[in-house]
């Protein structure tokens, strides 16, 4: 930049050494022109980079202030407040202190967090119940930082920043189990076309048989100076097909495994030739759907949205006692729709409420028909401990579907002259990405790639071979080798019985 302007400004400095007249009196140049502008942009910049900075220090309300912090106590799991070993809350981490350490920074001040906090609730809920915003309504503390969902009610009260995040609600399900996959090779086709494959088996092999061994001779005779023709069926056994051949040349076809057809007469030609179009088509309709069955799990998810919940009277929703979705949809005023069902399921079972979370983790693993309500990231963080702990099993898993969108934002005072500059960080954050930047490197975000759902791994992008290409295991081709043992059993019986049949008397 410094030989930029050297550059511009060396020919002005030089000119200053000349006469007053001829420095005036040169002829201009297109150079000269460049340098005149270029000049001018300078000076522009300058004194909109001082304006600019006079502004900041002036509209800076916290410049050289301490804030009185209250951190967030119903935290939620991106937000981790640090205790010492007396239980004193010393620090936080997480995404709102990167974002508090980045106003620090930008808008020179300092903070410290107020002890003592203990309270169920954000808002107040009565007598002798003080929420979490009465702390700065009343003055003890000036910020409110965490993840505080912004509505209107809080609004009403203080004063709410501009939102740092869209916050939605999962639900975590216990992880289908894969099980052996008998079915697997009869799903390609429904009942109606397997019916009607074998009626066409057998109405091709009666066919093929009735036109190979019968042949209409017309025998004519003159009586009484009249003409009758009576048709007179001859039954007469082919040399080239019989019922066995016939059989035989309809499955082979359908098997990929057909041989020539012998028969000289074009009738049986014709049939044959219609037969093998049509198996064609069903054996390539077959194999081209039966690889999709055999990889696709056969134990369907509990559940695939909120709305299936909402919609089956067997499946239990349990949510964390007192925090934001219990909060949330037992004060909903919906009269219908899934807010109204999910409102319902929560007061309708006894144990919908628990706490600790731990004990809601625990009531999904039982083996009963419940699903845990909570957010993405702490639902991430509880897949990632149960997959540590038990060994590397995933018995767990969220339904790839969020619901219930909700918005966070930090609290303070009603008019607080630090709003305005508040809400100006959280745009600057949210424009350099830091926000976003943060969310995405959490570590507890990353939960093994076998605990996925089948949707979310489908909408995932593969980036290596493994996931490319999946071996098939002997629970996927159970259903062949079903197949494959009753035909061995069927030819066992029917080699005995011929045994017994035509043994020597």
């Amino acid at each position: 930049m410094s030989e930029l302007i050297t550059d511009i400004f060396q020919p002005w400095a030089n000119a200053l050494h000349e006469e007053p007249v001829k420095m005036f009196s040169r002829k201009p140049n297109a150079l000269s022109y460049v340098q005149h502008f270029l000049l001018v942009l300078v000076v522009v910049m300058v004194i909109r980079c001082e304006l600019t900075e006079a502004r900041h220090s002036i509209k800076n309300p916290l410049n050289g202030q301490h804030i009185r912090l209250i951190a967030n106590v119903l935290i939620l799991e991106n937000e981790v407040n640090i205790n010492n070993a007396s239980g004193a809350l010393e620090g936080m981490k997480g995404v709102s202190y990167h974002m508090m350490d980045y106003l620090t920074h930008r808008y020179n001040f300092t903070y410290s967090i107020i002890q003592g906090i203990q309270t169920t609730s954000v808002q107040s809920k009565g007598i002798g119940d003080r929420g979490l915003i009465n702390w700065v309504v009343d003055g003890t503390g000036d910020l409110i930082v965490g993840p505080i969902i912004i509505n209107h009610s809080r609004y009403r009260l203080a004063d709410l920043t501009l939102p740092w995040y869209q916050l939605y609600g999962y639900l975590l399900i216990p992880k289908p189990q894969p099980q052996a996959n008998f079915t697997s090779v009869l799903k390609p086709f429904q009942w109606p076309v397997w019916i009607a494959l074998l009626v066409s088996i057998a109405a091709v092999i009666v066919s093929m048989y009735f036109v190979s061994n019968f042949r209409w001779s017309i025998v004519s005779s003159l009586t009484h100076r009249t003409f009758s023709k009576r048709k007179k069926i001859v039954f007469k056994k082919s040399c080239d097909t019989s019922t066995t051949v016939s059989y035989l040349y309809a499955v082979s076809v359908l098997l990929s495994q057909g041989g020539p057809c012998s028969s000289r007469k074009l009738v049986v030609r014709v049939l044959a030739a219609a037969w093998c179009l049509a198996a064609a088509v069903l054996v390539n309709s077959y194999s081209s759907v039966l690889i999709t069955y055999i990889l696709a799990p056969n134990n369907p998810p509990l559940i695939t949205s909120a709305y299936d919940l909402a919609q089956q009277d067997d499946i239990h929703l349990i949510v964390d006692k007192g925090r934001g979705i219990d909060v949330f949809v037992t004060t909903s005023t919906e009269t219908t729709g899934v807010m109204k069902e999910l409102r319902n399921k929560l007061n309708s079972y006894p144990f919908s409420r628990c706490a600790p979370r731990s004990q809601c983790i625990a009531m999904v693993k039982s083996g009963k028909r419940i699903t845990y309500a909570s957010s993405q990231e702490y639902l991430m963080s509880a897949i990632k401990e149960d997959f540590q702990t038990s060994g590397g099993k995933c018995l767990l898993e969220i339904v790839s579907e969020g619901y219930m969108p909700a918005l966070l934002g930090w609290v303070l005072q009603k008019r607080s002259p630090y709003t305005d500059i508040i809400n100006k960080g959280i745009l600057e954050m949210h424009g350099n990405g830091i926000i976003q930047l943060h969310w995405t490197l959490d570590p507890r975000r990353a939960i093994p790639p076998q605990c996925k759902s089948a949707k979310a791994k489908g909408v995932q992008k593969k980036n290596s071979k493994a996931d490319q290409a999946r071996q098939l295991s002997l629970k996927d081709l159970t259903g062949a080798f079903i197949i494959l043992l009753i035909g061995w059993g069927i030819s066992v019986i029917v080699f005995l019985g011929e045994r017994l049949a035509y043994r020597p008397s």
